[in-house]
């Protein structure tokens, strides 16, 4: 057999005819290969609708209906390559398939061709053309668009955009009169007072052709006006004459003078003033009498940039403005609550509410006209705030009015001050507690339990007036933290604020309260011969006590507030009663925070449940001790024994266990129901042996349990030692015994305290017990059983 090699050089069909004396056979085989874009080069400004090669830049204008059509082409030795598929990545992230595609917006077209041989990309930029914002408006010390008049007439920049509504990939060139601004391409150029009189050019421009527009920088046409006493030939410093005093006028004439006033401007004017009107030519007043002074103004007629105006005050002989003020009664009135606005005379002083206004009168008692009132206030400084005669206020301040005529100023003040409004306020994460009392004592407006976190704090209307806190003899001028509050905090507390319209003042009456609880940890007293002493709401339950002994139940409580302490036997039902003091083998014995309900002698008719009860205006609490009746046992004590001398040289300790235990059921008991003194547990020995250096377990004490109940652990420390020179070595090295634990399990018995149904205790000692259901709401019925 011989084989035949054929190079395939372009896709298409090859066939392999193999010839033998006995016949041929033919084989065909398709060969592929993947697809290559042929990319285009160069930028194509206006296609019109002949198809750009994917690869080539082009260019697209704004507006309804404009597009680019994008075709995808093969290279020229792939026209035979099928199953070509082509597709489009278009801006935003949306795609088109074909080979020709229509793009409607600027942005990066990418076409993939791909069979299962492969695929190839060419990427088409399509530039928006160029369209830049022009404006056609006079701006006046305010941002324009480039095109657009710019009037420059204060010392401030002024900025001139040059954005384009449609294009991509945009330079920009600025140009003053020509020449480039050297440092500025971007979209602003901020004009200053010294480009007055350029012209301002940016030109835009991208792949795809360019646009510009200029701003003429301009200002308003300057005025100047002049007065002239003719007969005199007095101008400039026209007052500096004999018989006339004035600092404020700039031109003084007698009457029957001829005054002449000029403007001199580029542009046209108009002359105004008490004296008359003119327009582009001097004002004459032939025979100047008194009624002719005030100010006279030349404004220019030029609006491009806004009128330019000069000013001269012309003024007689006559008397400076002088304020009339009237003293109140009183240093500083109050306006009464009903009243919502009143006028006064400047010069008085006045108090008022936050929703109160007053208008205040500044009027002159001599002065020559005309008088120009303005106003100012304390807190703004020298800036005027109004004009006229009167002016209506609600902040406080201290306002001036301020009278001026050509002969001089006259001032008067009034000060507008806050009537004060105090508030004296608990504040608490947890709130009063008033509405937690079962009773709320009269006369008290915050109340508090111990330990809760209270802040007394005294608001006012007036925040730059101080406050001061009083309780008795002491006094503070910021807020008063409880943490945590304490009985000795209660008290009358009192907030006082002062200013010149009085003095406003707020009382809390605040009360401390502890609510009633039982005290579970408090020691108990050890029993007397013959006597169990339990307490109340402990989980030790039930208790077993020996019929004949003498039960005393301790129910100590706490809280400030005197509570009220009852015993109670709760009923197989359920229900409970009042425990009888008239039986003999019921006492209760109260003393102070502790009530002691005594049985003697304790007998099987008296197991049960018992309550004790404590409850004051603040809270309640109750705890429950169950008594069971024991069989009758002979305690005693039982030892184990002696563990062996450690160590096992010179001396040492040895232990055993000792319990007490009923002699004749061997149950364990409490050690208090030994009469007879325990025996050692512990002692000390000595043993005759060698000492060695072999490593042993060091143990520490157990930490105490994570939890109080339900189940925690508790840890403690274990260390290889050397027994003689007490040295720490690896835990290796102790190989004799096992390593003792250093963790272990705790307080497991369930965290219950009551059953949540009083028919739990019927099931009592039965199967019921096991159901976990039983145990989740019978818990305190169920806590001594245990199912696996």
């Amino acid at each position: 057999m011989g084989f035949l090699f054929q190079r395939a050089t372009v896709s298409g069909n090859y066939t392999c005819v193999t010839t033998s004396t006995c016949g041929s056979v033919t084989n065909t085989t398709f060969i592929k290969e993947a697809p290559t874009v042929a990319p285009g080069t160069g930028i194509s400004i206006n296609p019109g609708n002949t198809p750009v090669p994917a690869g080539t830049r082009t260019c697209i204008s704004s507006g309804v209906g404009s597009l680019v059509r994008l075709v995808c082409n093969l290279a020229f030795n792939n026209e035979s390559v099928s199953d070509v598929t082509f597709s489009w990545s278009t801006p935003g992230g949306g795609n088109q398939s074909g080979s020709t595609i229509t793009a409607r917006s600027p942005g990066d077209y990418t076409c993939t061709a791909s069979n299962p041989c492969g695929s190839s990309q060419a990427t088409t930029e399509v530039v928006g053309r160029i369209q830049q914002t022009k404006g056609t408006v006079t701006g006046i010390d305010q941002t324009i668009d480039i095109g657009s008049r710019l009037c420059i007439n204060s010392a401030n920049s002024v900025r001139i955009n040059c954005n384009t509504d449609f294009g991509t990939s945009v330079t920009r060139i600025w140009r003053r009169d020509g020449n480039v601004i050297s440092g500025v391409t971007g979209s602003s150029y901020d004009a200053v007072p010294s480009d007055v009189g350029s012209a301002i050019t940016c030109a835009v421009m991208n792949p795809c052709g360019m646009d510009s527009a200029v701003t003429q920088v301009i200002t308003q046409a300057p005025v100047t006006i002049n007065g002239t006493i003719s007969t005199l030939n007095i101008s400039d410093n026209g007052c500096d004459r004999p018989g006339i005093t004035s600092t404020g006028v700039d031109l003084c004439p007698l009457d029957g003078e001829r005054v002449e006033i000029s403007c001199s401007s580029n542009e046209g004017y108009t002359i105004t003033g008490p004296g008359g009107s003119s327009m582009d030519a001097s004002l004459v007043i032939m025979n100047f009498n008194l009624s002719d002074s005030g100010t006279y103004t030349c404004r220019s007629t030029s609006t491009v940039c806004g009128g330019a105006v000069s000013t001269i005050v012309v003024s007689g002989s006559g008397v400076p403005p002088s304020i009339s003020t009237d003293t109140p009664a009183t240093a500083t009135p109050t306006l009464p609550p009903t009243v919502m606005n009143r006028t006064i005379p400047i010069g008085t002083d006045i108090c008022l509410l936050e929703t109160q206004f007053v208008t205040i009168d500044c009027r002159t008692q001599s002065g020559t006209e005309p008088i120009r009132f303005t106003w100012t206030a304390a807190s703004t400084g020298s800036r005027v705030i109004a004009n006229g005669m009167r002016i209506t206020v609600n902040n406080t301040d201290v306002y001036t009015c301020n009278a001026t005529n050509a002969f001089g100023t006259s001032t008067a003040s009034s000060t507008v001050e806050r009537r004060l409004s105090v508030s004296l306020n608990g504040v608490s994460p947890q709130g009063s507690r008033c509405d937690q009392l079962k009773r709320r004592p009269p006369g008290v407006d915050y109340c508090a339990f111990v330990g809760d976190s209270v802040t007394l704090s005294c608001s006012i209307n007036s925040p730059t007036v101080p406050t001061t806190i009083y309780l008795g003899s002491t006094s503070s001028t910021s807020d008063i933290p409880f943490i945590p509050i304490l009985p000795s905090a209660e008290g009358n507390y009192l907030c006082n604020a002062t200013n010149d319209c009085g003095t406003s003042s707020d009382m809390l009456n605040l009360r401390v309260y502890d609510p009633a609880r039982i005290d579970r940890q408090q020691t108990l007293p050890p029993p007397g011969p013959n006597e169990e002493v339990i307490g109340a709401g402990r989980p030790d339950e039930p208790n077993e006590v020996t019929p004949g002994r003498t039960v005393r139940l301790f129910c100590p409580f706490t809280g400030i507030d005197p509570a009220n302490t009852t015993w109670l036997r709760v009923r197989p039902d359920g229900f409970t009663t009042e425990i009888d003091t008239s039986l003999p083998a019921f006492s209760i014995n109260n003393t102070g925070n502790v009530s002691v309900l005594i049985i003697s002698p304790f007998t099987r008719e008296f197991e049960g449940t018992y309550r004790c009860t404590t409850t004051n205006i603040a809270g309640d609490d109750a705890g429950d001790v169950v008594l069971q009746a024991t069989v009758e046992v002979i305690p005693e004590w039982v030892t184990s024994p002696w563990s062996e001398c450690q160590p096992k040289c010179h001396r040492g300790m040895r232990m055993r266990l000792v319990h007490c235990v009923d002699r004749l059921s061997g149950r364990r008991l409490p050690d208090n129901r030994c009469t007879e003194s325990k025996p050692l547990t512990m002692e000390s020995c000595v043993n005759s042996g060698p000492c060695f250096t072999t490593p042993k377990w060091k143990t520490g004490n157990w930490t105490g349990c994570s939890v109080s109940c339900g189940g925690g652990h508790r840890t403690r420390s274990v260390t290889c030692v050397i027994p003689l020179t007490g040295e720490t070595v690896p835990d290796s090295r102790c190989i004799d015994v096992r390593k003792p634990r250093d963790h272990e399990y705790c307080n497991d018995h369930s965290c219950c305290v009551s059953d949540a149904y009083k028919a739990c205790k019927h099931i009592a000692g039965t199967h019921s017990c096991s159901f976990g259901y039983m145990r989740t709401i019978c818990c305190w019925t169920c806590r001594h059983y245990h199912y696996y």
